[in-house]
């Protein structure tokens, strides 16, 4: 099995991949999108992967809040799941027994990504800000209904 984040046609024509390679490795071919892409996988990712490092790392009723959760599912993640599985690691190893995880306890990308991504209320128009508005009310149902899309959009009537 062989995996990679580049467009190996892209990289064949410049010469930075060989031809007759491809041809070996590429049996099965299945394009995964980045998980930027698809977002309601976070949530199923969260729960299955968190409590197994807090299990690894010894740590009992460790919770993530809800900003943690919100910024999370927010993150573009360039490192698709492995990133996020390294997030969760990270948090869990440096929480004490019984945390609330909260935010200042991310790394500083995802801090600094909700930071750059947050409009200027005073500089933004009315449509820029209702639009966050109404990307933070599907991302807090969403999590809500655990990344189910039916759910979020009968809950929110669309």
């Amino acid at each position: 099995m062989a995996a990679t984040n580049r467009n190996i046609e892209v990289e064949i024509k410049a010469g930075r991949f060989r031809q007759d390679l491809l041809y070996r490795l590429n049996v099965i071919h299945l394009h995964i999108p980045p998980l930027r892409e698809r977002r309601e996988e976070i949530p199923p990712f969260i729960e299955y992967y968190f409590p197994r490092y807090c299990l690894e790392a010894s740590k009992r009723d460790l919770q993530l809040s809800q900003e943690v959760l919100d910024l999370l599912l927010q993150y573009d993640w360039p490192g698709n799941v492995r990133e996020l599985c390294h997030e969760l690691q990270r948090l869990s190893l440096f929480a004490m027994d019984g945390d609330s995880v909260d935010a200042a306890r991310l790394s500083p990308s995802i801090i600094n990504q909700q930071i750059q991504n947050k409009p200027n209320r005073q500089e933004a128009s009315l449509s820029e800000t209702v639009a966050e508005v109404e990307r933070q009310l599907i991302v807090e149902t969403l999590i809500a209904k655990n990344g189910n899309l039916t759910h979020t959009a009968k809950k929110l009537q669309l």
